[in-house]
């Protein structure tokens, strides 16, 4: 996902040359690149991460709506 993200901010910037009004910019797709990559460890470090997070608990509770809190805990 992570690789598909920065692709799709890369396809986004190339697009962008070809609409009125908007340009290919260095500094954007940097930009892209920085917030995919901090959600992605956001992501990544409270969903997989052995403890519970509020995060984590918020995350798996939209993946599965059915299941309690009480189910996410160690």
């Amino acid at each position: 996902m992570l690789i598909l993200s920065l692709f799709f901010g890369l396809v986004d910037e190339i697009h962008q040359m070809y609409v009125p009004f908007r340009s290919f910019s260095i500094d954007d797709l940097i930009k892209d690149g920085i917030g995919v990559i901090v959600v992605y460890l956001i992501v990544h470090k409270s969903y997989f991460s052995k403890k519970t997070t509020k995060i984590g608990v918020f995350l798996k509770k939209i993946e599965n709506p059915s299941r309690k809190k009480d189910d996410f805990k160690v």
